[in-house]
């Protein structure tokens, strides 16, 4: 082998390994810029995300910041119009006034009995007190409504028992109004008012007491409506016997018929309805007969 041989092929082995070194060079610039040119979208994206974030994170905190100026502005509105409501005049009552269904209602007793309400604040105002205080004083009454004339009045929408019957007190020879719930009315009597008769009662029948109950009242009615349109006897007088609890009906022919007020007044009206043919009482005329015996009748003629 030749000298130039040698150095050939040396060269050539150089040559060979210089130019694996280029393309490994090569190979590598090749793999970091891809990896560069991979990576570069992903750090915009990120660098994107945070900035949104941080700008919805500010957006945050200013909605929640006006959201709580907003409730300080209204609470604090309220708080002040309650302290003004409380402590000003401006919501003190100076006014009351009376809406009535019945034109023999006294509204300015009414109202005197209501003087301790004027200057009272109407915010604070119990209508329960006014209606208990109403009832209490007028018995009469059958119903109240308090409506609130803001900012300083109130209304009262008051309900009188109506009148049923003109009592008359045989004792004392006075007459009376009394409602349909018992309660002796201030009002003159009335003439076209069914007449009740009290016998043995020595006191004063007093306007707004309870001197009779709605039962025994219903019950008059009753007793009445069956003798006359049932068994067709005309009655003439109703007369009342507080102490006994009787209702004695007194016919055209003043035969007297003994009603018991504690007992169902129609079954012992049936009693007579039965027996009226044996005893003659379409007739002639009986002293009395008495029903308040359960299942007996009893007459003296």
């Amino acid at each position: 082998m030749t000298v130039l041989h040698v150095v050939c092929c040396m060269l050539y082995a150089e040559s060979k390994v210089m130019n694996k070194k280029r393309h490994a060079r090569k190979k590598a610039f090749l793999i970091e810029s891809n990896q560069k040119s991979r990576h570069k979208p992903k750090i915009l994206r990120n660098r994107f995300l945070n900035v949104l974030m941080r700008m919805l994170f500010l957006r945050q905190i200013v909605k929640l910041f006006r959201t709580s100026v907003l409730l300080v502005v209204i609470f604090g509105g309220m708080f002040v119009f309650i302290l003004f409501a409380l402590l000003s005049p401006y919501f003190e009552i100076k006014q009351i006034s009376v809406v009535r269904d019945n034109p023999h209602l006294d509204v300015e007793k009414i109202q005197s009995q209501l003087q301790d309400y004027y200057g009272k604040n109407l915010i604070t105002l119990d209508d329960e007190k006014v209606k208990e205080t109403l009832f209490e004083n007028f018995p009469e009454f059958r119903s109240v409504k308090v409506l609130e004339k803001w900012p300083d009045e109130i209304q009262l929408k008051i309900q009188v028992s109506p009148p049923a019957f003109t009592l008359l007190n045989k004792e004392t020879a006075n007459f009376s109004t009394i409602s349909a719930d018992g309660i002796v009315l201030a009002q003159s009597p009335q003439e076209n008012l069914p007449l009740i008769t009290v016998q043995g009662y020595d006191k004063l029948i007093v306007p707004r007491s309870h001197f009779i109950s709605k039962e025994y009242l219903e019950s008059i009615q009753k007793a009445k409506y069956v003798s006359e349109e049932e068994i067709k006897l005309e009655v003439e007088e109703m007369r009342y016997i507080p102490k006994a609890k009787e209702l004695h009906l007194i016919l055209k022919n003043q035969t007297a018929i003994w009603l018991d007020l504690e007992v169902d007044v129609e079954a012992q009206l049936r009693k007579l309805e039965l027996a009226a043919s044996k005893i003659g009482v379409y007739q002639k005329p009986l002293h009395h007969i008495d029903l308040r015996i359960p299942d007996h009748l009893f007459w003296e003629e």
